[in-house]
């Protein structure tokens, strides 16, 4: 049982789900925020182009550098999911 003055916190119970790391999560939730954004930007782009439209240069920055920075973002969270895995275990 976790008292203030334990040093550590008590194992969780055998059967108990492990959460998923903060940090881990809060990474994954940005990568996939980026994406969809990137996506919805080009998707705009294409509708724009289709349509004869001028567009805002903002959606062609986003679309050009959103997808590659999701990716950088999902393999940030792989990367801190790996590091709190080998720490627990060890």
């Amino acid at each position: 049982m976790n008292t203030p003055d334990s040093p550590t916190p008590a194992p969780p119970a055998p059967g108990a789900p492990a959460g998923r790391p903060a940090t881990a999560a809060l990474l994954m939730r940005a990568a996939v925020t980026v994406a969809v954004v990137s996506l919805v930007c080009l998707a705009a782009i294409l509708i724009g182009y289709a349509a004869g439209a001028d567009l805002w240069p903002g959606f062609f920055a986003v679309g050009l550098y959103g997808l590659p920075a999701a990716f950088a973002l999902l393999i940030a969270s792989l990367l801190v999911s790996w590091g709190q895995r080998r720490r627990r275990k060890n």
